[in-house]
């Protein structure tokens, strides 16, 4: 928003907060779980945890009561700072920054101050999704964190602009590490995107040009839409100097499409990077005309970064030869300490290199091979875990809490057209019942859009589950009475769903987040909306109108009255081609 602090107020309020948790017991090694809004606080008390030696446990306030407890359960963090009235169950001492709290820490020092923290303490515990149902925080530590913060430096030369960094994910993953390091640490600026415009484009491209951001890391699903409107409506892109691309595959046709139109002054790099080998491991990058999409319908991640090895291995771990897939492992010294707590799964996927003495290898599940330049070309899971719309979610964990319904016996997740979907044995339950159910459990992210109620699993000749042989949910979640578009309007905004959702049937009454529709399809559709029926519309709207009929009803009053929700289109910019 307009809140601003300058380097001095950023390090004296750090500053402050460090001595405060000093106090409190903070030491190297100490966690402190921080569950706070998207605000400069959180960039204050990432480095007050920092500065006072201790590692911070980031928390999506987002995430509902049960999943917080689990995380804090998990590691046990002596202290949760928040802005938030939680309650739970928990030995950690909750900490809210209210106005008497605050006073408390602007009585201490203002001076740097001693920690006696060293390079191979913790800086953070990131927790990523577990197979058993219960999340795992993976340990990373300063030298790690300080040896990719250089490798930026120096791979993307940041030193050469001012790096003004919009900062878009969560608190709660490893990506919020990268904006804070890429900016901080090279004088630049951190700009945080307020929480009420993370999803509208248009906003987003104001904030970007009033802001003068020369960064942006985020993934495929926001950085493509985002960069169409901006090239549709030909609005100026004065200061971008860097695309991050990453967490997600990045189709191979959008890429090229983003290098003719912008490539010539915009580098657009194509990253791949886990949260165990501590954000980045590798990163591809082209130029305008150099790239031929026709060899792969996916960008390859790249070569490995400057403190990273990358091995392809075969089911004995043997090395494979060019061309052919294996999985990929990762050394160096990038890698993280392992999952706090878990001995044994640390064991299983952190392991000594055989190939160099002295370095462990990390053990991705991810398929890839290497490419005859020399660059590995990333082909998709090897378990049940996936990524989807950045999030990285095991498969096992959803099911595992979806078996905890007391009506349902057996379940399995797989994906269907970049949507989850659920099948389950057991009695018939209300698919608003089952998402309600795991809305209470699990982030938004991690409930699937279809469940499905079967009699049995279709089995492979090993008597395993074939997951490849399950029912496409095709009318899943569909209208119970299916209405066919009646007015020129509906006609024109069920056709626009059915290109998003890749679907031939559209019935007015469908409701767009239970028929397929997510938070980045639901930008896409706003901004395809604006583009067909020049009219500016909110993204509360369409959650708060999200059938076609209502969705009509909306656009067609903004042509006779104006509507809150909606208004004649107003152009950002000159026409000039961005």
């Amino acid at each position: 928003g307009e809140q601003r602090l300058t380097y001095r107020e950023l390090n004296e309020r750090a500053n402050r907060l460090a001595h405060y948790l000093q106090r409190q017991g903070v030491v190297p090694e100490t966690l402190v779980a921080l569950c706070l809004e998207r605000s400069p606080e959180m960039v204050v008390a990432v480095l007050g945890v920092l500065k006072a030696g201790g590692a911070y446990v980031p928390i999506d306030p987002t995430y509902p009561p049960d999943r917080i407890a689990t995380m804090l359960s998990v590691c046990n963090p002596p202290l949760l700072l928040t802005d938030q009235e939680l309650e739970l169950a928990t030995e950690t001492r909750v900490i809210r920054l209210e106005e008497a709290t605050k006073r408390q820490i602007e009585l201490e020092p203002t001076a740097n101050l001693s920690s006696s923290v060293q390079p191979h303490n913790l800086a953070y515990i990131i927790f990523t999704s577990g197979t058993t149902g219960v999340p795992k925080g993976v340990m990373i530590q300063h030298d790690t964190l300080h040896q990719v913060s250089e490798i930026w430096r120096s791979e993307f030369d940041l030193d050469q602009h001012v790096v003004r960094s919009l900062q878009y994910v969560s608190l709660s993953f490893d990506v919020f590490v990268g904006d804070l390091m890429r900016s901080l640490l090279t004088g630049g600026a951190l700009v945080i995107v307020p929480s009420d415009i993370r999803l509208d484009l248009q906003a987003l491209y104001r904030l970007m040009q009033d802001e003068q951001i020369t960064v942006l890391d985020a993934t495929p699903g926001l950085i493509v839409p985002l960069m169409e409107l901006i090239w549709q409506n030909r609005w100026p892109l004065d200061h971008l100097k860097l695309l991050l691309v990453g967490a997600d595959a990045f189709a191979s046709n959008d890429y090229v499409t983003l290098l003719d139109r912008f490539g010539d002054r915009v580098r657009i790099a194509n990253c791949y990077g886990i949260t165990e080998t501590t954000i980045d491991s590798s990163s591809f990058e082209a130029r305008a005309g150099e790239y031929d999409p026709r060899l792969y319908s996916t960008v390859p991640i790249g070569r490995p970064i400057a403190n990273t090895r990358m091995y392809i291995l075969d089911a004995k771990r043997n090395l494979q030869p060019v061309g052919l897939a294996g999985e990929l492992y990762i050394g160096g010294t990038g890698i993280g300490r392992g999952y706090y707590n878990r001995p044994d799964l640390t064991e299983e996927r952190f392991m000594p290199n055989p190939f160099v003495a002295g370095e462990r290898l990390y053990k991705t599940g991810d398929l890839a091979r290497w490419l005859p330049d020399g660059n590995v070309q990333y082909i998709g899971r090897i378990d049940h875990q996936i990524k989807l719309r950045g999030y990285r979610i095991e498969l096992g964990e959803i099911e595992a809490v979806l078996n905890e319904h007391p009506l349902l016996f057996q379940s399995v997740l797989t994906v269907w057209r970049e949507e989850l979907v659920a099948y389950y044995i057991g009695e018939e339950v209300a698919a608003a019942e089952l998402r309600h159910y795991l809305k209470a459990r699990l982030p938004a992210h991690m409930v699937p859009t279809h469940y499905l109620q079967l009699d049995q699993f279709p089995l492979s000749p090993n008597g395993k589950i074939d997951r490849r042989a399950l029912p496409a949910p095709e009318v899943d979640a569909r209208s119970i009475e299916h209405v066919e578009p009646r007015t020129p309007t509906e006609k024109r905004v069920a056709a626009l769903w059915a290109k998003l959702l890749r679907t031939k049937e559209v019935s007015v009454h469908d409701n767009f987040f239970e028929v397929g529709g997510h938070s980045l399809l639901a930008t896409q559709l706003v901004t395809q909306v604006q583009a067909e029926f020049e009219v500016t519309l909110s993204l509360r709207a369409l959650f708060e109108k999200a059938t076609v009929a209502e969705l009509a009803e909306l656009i067609e009053a903004s042509a006779r009255e104006a509507v809150p929700e909606v208004k004649r289109l107003e152009r950002v910019g000159s026409r000039k081609r961005g």
